[in-house]
């Protein structure tokens, strides 16, 4: 079962709530983004209540405390957000902070935050389906092709069985050749792309290959599709999703692959590079 995503969360929960927690329930659900950005005494000042009402209902739905459920919104806001609202909401809360310094912050934050999600058996597990597989097929739209492309160049430096799939998935004659016996890594950020989700349905339920993704949690609309998922932060201070996190992940993959698997990578490596002089390619 698909975990819910914070509204869900909320809306569930309404059974459970005293009168005075059901106002903080309504209250968020009718005021999500200003309910997501607001602090505790804000918030409790804006429904009329106390701020240990605000910390009980936050602790009703499993949270620590008001932090940790307000991440949670803001996590959820960003994934709804079109652009220009994320941009506007960013730019309310920018501050006098050079900008050099906020932006290290935020990348060293989220590749700190994607660090955590992470675990060394999940890593494993990848590595461990990326060396049986038959062939590896790579999948992302827009932004995300980037980290798709990037990844498939990297591990195609390393094994001879790398397919890089078109944005959108256009090539059906390419999705055909998938097998069971193949793998896909994707990667889908929000908002989602609907071209990159209809087409890993779709493979999944003709060819069945073992599908890795790379998305920002376990309420991501592909977590069903996939047996494995790699969390990642993706939170920038303007209005794009940042890569840094997702890059990182596929730095970790291409790293632990190139240790684990290290003769067979060293004489591809030393064929490609014999090959290169050949061609006078580098300058």
């Amino acid at each position: 079962m698909m975990k819910l995503n914070i509204l869900q969360k909320i809306q569930s929960s309404t059974n459970d709530l005293t009168k005075a927690q059901l106002q903080v329930s309504e209250y968020i659900q009718n005021n999500l983004v200003e309910a997501s950005f607001q602090t505790l005494d804000q918030i409790a000042a804006s429904i009329g209540t106390s701020t240990t009402t605000v910390m009980r209902f936050a602790f009703s739905l499993g949270f620590s405390g008001y932090s940790e459920l307000q991440k949670e919104l803001q996590n959820y806001i960003r994934r709804k957000l079109s652009p220009e609202s994320r941009l506007e909401k960013n730019l309310e809360m920018a501050n006098e902070t050079s900008l050099i310094t906020k932006c290290a912050e935020k990348q060293i934050d989220n590749i700190k935050n994607t660090q955590e999600m992470l675990t060394e058996e999940v890593i494993q597990e990848s590595i461990r389906l990326i060396k049986k597989a038959k062939s590896i097929y790579f999948l992302g739209a827009r932004t995300s092709f980037t980290i798709a492309f990037f990844l498939y160049q990297s591990l195609a430096q390393q094994l001879d069985n790398c397919e890089l799939l078109p944005p959108a998935g256009q090539d059906i004659d390419q999705i055909l050749n998938i097998t069971t016996d193949d793998l896909m890594i994707v990667i889908s950020l929000p908002r989602y792309a609907n071209s990159t989700i209809e087409m890993v349905k779709a493979i999944r339920k003709l060819r069945k290959p073992s599908i890795i993704t790379i998305t920002d949690g376990f309420a991501a609309p592909l977590v069903p599709y996939s047996d494995i998922i790699l969390p990642c932060e993706y939170d920038s201070l303007s209005y794009h999703n940042s890569m840094t996190a997702p890059l990182y992940i596929a730095d970790l993959l291409i790293t632990e692959l190139s240790q684990t698997a290290r003769s067979k990578v060293t004489k591809r490596l030393a064929d490609t590079e014999e090959l290169a002089k050949l061609l006078n390619y580098h300058y």
